[in-house]
């Protein structure tokens, strides 16, 4: 028994290191690559460890494009997007958690039915609706940060208002209850209590929310323009009609990836219980 024991640990963390081995090594791959000359990136065989560092790479970047600005157009979309869905799918979920409407199960359903939508579908309606705004209306969306933000708003809020209705179901009605007795508003109630209960669960969907916008591209290459260009698109200008320079492709890489680890390193934990709240219902 004692020996299946052991064998069973040891194939435990045989799995956990391999896994880890498959996330870390393209990322050191990465930062090794980053730091390169043009012949060490061109030579064959690859080269996983340099033969000269150059962090050079990592001041060109800056200086060849306006990677700064991609960065806060990034920073401010990204930020702005995270906030309103947050705020939004909070209280939606509230709504669909604790309020009895017609067609409240079936909305439901269909906020989880767009995540099996593949994004690219929606890209020619969203351009075309853009357009029409921009023709009837005459308020410009294409090539606007608040029309990038509408956008991230609209297809991170279904799945985002679909976690918290979870994590608002593992919370007992009595809490409520209790303090609607001593006079509380549904509002207060939801304030004063639920929140500081879920915030797990809030700051969870607002890592989540922030990551998926920070490295979005696909809608980010139709309806920006060199103005509100994003980061991860701007990673792209670094290839040219003959080549590709990867080392400077992965020393913007490197740098772009800073935010979504800085997000998840400093907020982890909170992701973990929120996911383990949104697992449990009472």
């Amino acid at each position: 028994m004692k020996r299946q024991s052991i064998v069973g640990r040891i194939s435990r963390v045989a799995i956990i290191a391999f896994f880890v081995c498959l996330v870390l090594v393209p990322y050191f791959f990465e930062i090794s690559t980053s730091v390169k000359t043009t012949e060490d990136v061109r030579s064959v065989p690859p080269r996983l460890i340099p033969e000269k560092i150059q962090l050079s790479n990592y001041a060109f970047v800056f200086r060849s494009l306006p990677l700064g600005r991609y960065f806060l157009n990034s920073l401010l979309i990204s930020l702005v997007s995270t906030a309103f869905v947050v705020t939004i799918a909070t209280f939606s979920a509230y709504a669909f958690s604790r309020l009895r409407f017609p067609g409240r199960n079936l909305i439901g359903v269909m906020q989880l039915a767009t995540e099996m939508i593949p994004p690219i579908l929606f890209l020619v309606p969203y351009y075309m609706i853009f357009l029409g705004i921009q023709n009837i209306a005459s308020v410009k969306m294409i090539g606007t940060y608040h029309g990038m933000i509408l956008t991230y708003i609209a297809f991170n809020l279904p799945v985002t208002t679909w976690f918290m209705r979870g994590y608002l179901d593992s919370i007992s009605v009595s809490l409520e209850e209790s303090a609607f007795i001593d006079g509380c508003s549904r509002t207060r109630a939801l304030v004063s209590i639920i929140i500081p209960i879920v915030l797990p669960g809030i700051i969870t969907i607002a890592i989540l929310t922030f990551i998926m916008t920070w490295n979005e591209v696909l809608f980010a290459s139709v309806l920006t323009n060199e103005f509100t260009k994003t980061v991860s698109l701007g990673i792209r200008d670094y290839r040219t009609k003959l080549v590709v320079n990867w080392n400077y492709v992965m020393a913007a890489g490197v740098i772009t990836s800073i935010p979504s680890l800085a997000v998840f390193t400093f907020l982890q934990r909170y992701l973990i219980s929120g996911m383990t709240l949104g697992a449990v219902k009472e």
